[in-house]
């Protein structure tokens, strides 16, 4: 019998929660996130889960701050306890400056129930409306600054005035170290011909099934070089999620083993903008290419296809279980 850690739990027990309420959920391994999560009224977040959030480590946060920037989404750590002791349900922690909770208050957060307590230095706040500012005990100075520049005041007074206050906010990162200084001389070479073909910035994160991600309106995440099977099918998921352009990249032509489309780096200097970009990556889409060998031309056969196409036959069997869910076989 194995026995599941702690936080494999926790994300398995997140994970279940999330897609029987109707949230699509890509899980990921081995990445600065653990979890895309697109709620059903199109809310992203980018979640980490660990069971102590002292163990986030500054390099990791700021992938995930540089990932929710890209995707547009929130980044969320979830986790049991910090050094203190356990995290309370409806409050809001944080480390490097991403939002921090406890699971119940993730799960109320993705249903559209924020919590309205942040813990900071001193102890917990609650951001005040402006019509509950007279019913708060608070000095005349700082009423007229609360009236002039909103803000918050302490849970217990709050609470004394039974004032229930603003529910957080939480937002995309918007300026982050991109991490361009990161990148390889090969990936600063992908990045400049992405920025010639129209993308306004362009970043790098160490630990995604990606490596560069660039922006134009649309997103679009890239691998360079080899990438496995099982990553292959994670950035496939994320790509479709997000509705993302996104492709592997290598230095010459040659075999393409990838579940996603791939180009070399001389056929993405031909290429003159983005759009060109969609229609190749359409083209070439080896998931596209897997349909018609079963809708077209019958053949069910992992061996077969991967055969046909180059593809691994685990990664066939697992584009097939997934295509037959999304319902496109």
């Amino acid at each position: 019998m194995i026995t599941l850690d702690l936080r494999e739990e926790l994300l398995a027990d997140l994970e279940e929660f999330l897609r029987e309420g109707g949230h699509r959920v890509v899980r990921l391994d081995r990445a600065c996130f653990d979890l895309l999560v697109v709620t059903r009224d199109g809310r992203s977040f980018v979640v980490k889960v660990l069971t102590n959030v002292d163990g986030l480590r500054k390099e990791v946060a700021k992938d995930l701050k540089v990932v929710s920037h890209f995707l547009e989404a929130v980044p969320i750590v979830v986790a049991l306890r910090r050094r203190s002791g356990p995290l309370e349900r409806g409050v809001v922690y944080h480390r490097y400056e991403i939002p921090v909770m406890d699971p119940l208050t993730f799960a109320e957060t993705v249903e559209g129930e924020p919590p309205r307590t942040v813990a900071d230095r001193g102890g917990k706040y609650v951001e005040v409306r402006e019509e509950e500012i007279d019913s708060v005990s608070v000095s005349s100075v700082r009423r007229r600054q609360l009236r002039r520049e909103g803000g918050r005041v302490s849970l217990a007074r709050a609470e004394e005035a039974e004032v229930e206050g603003v529910p957080v906010r939480f937002r995309v990162p918007e300026r982050v170290d991109t991490g361009k200084d990161r990148m390889t001389r090969f990936e600063r070479r992908v990045a400049r011909h992405l920025e010639r073909m129209g993308a306004e910035r362009t970043g790098k994160v160490r630990r995604a099934p990606f490596e560069l991600l660039a922006k134009d309106g649309d997103t679009v995440l890239v691998r360079s070089e080899d990438v496995s099977g099982r990553e292959s099918i994670a950035l496939r998921d994320v790509i479709q999620a997000t509705g993302s352009l996104g492709f592997v990249v290598t230095r010459r032509r040659g075999r393409r083993a990838s579940c996603l489309p791939t180009l070399d780096l001389e056929t993405l200097e031909d290429l003159k903008d983005i759009e060109e970009l969609k229609e190749y990556l359409e083209e070439h889409d080896p998931s596209e290419k897997v349909r018609e060998l079963v809708e077209e031309a019958g053949i069910t056969s992992p061996k077969e296809i991967a055969r046909r196409t180059g593809l691994s036959e685990p990664v066939i069997r697992e584009l097939l279980r997934r295509m037959s869910i999304e319902g496109k076989i």
